[in-house]
């Protein structure tokens, strides 16, 4: 996958590390799981936002980005907009909601969403 502006960071790497992860058995399951729902959803979001940002898109330097790239992409390509809606949906509840039990099944759906949109973004 390539990435459209050469940075110090390829975003790219959280979803390797996000794959990796899943499967290292030195790791409590569901903190492994946890964290990879998380970093999938920054693989994508990261390359969405740098896609924009090429395209001289104006976002927050804060929060409220994520929302930003969201809506910005829900004119451009649909199909993205609503995979990064619920890779975010699902980073949230993986961060915040701790009574809400992550399970690898959500870490599988959150990596098949993060490489489609960054496949998706990248043929843009």
């Amino acid at each position: 996958m390539v990435l459209l502006i050469k940075m110090p960071f390829d975003p790219c790497n959280f979803l390797n590390l996000s794959r990796q992860l899943v499967d290292d058995s030195s790791y409590h399951d569901e903190s492994k799981y946890r964290t990879s729902v998380s970093r999938a959803y920054y693989s994508a979001f990261l390359v969405s936002r740098t896609y924009l940002e090429s395209k001289n898109y104006t976002l927050s330097p804060s929060g409220k980005a994520h929302k930003e790239v969201i809506n910005y992409m829900a004119g451009i390509n649909v199909l993205v907009r609503n995979m990064l809606y619920k890779l975010r949906q699902n980073r949230t509840t993986a961060d915040y909601f701790l009574h809400i039990e992550v399970k690898k099944g959500h870490v599988n759906n959150s990596l098949i969403c993060a490489e489609k949109v960054i496949e998706e973004v990248s043929n843009m």
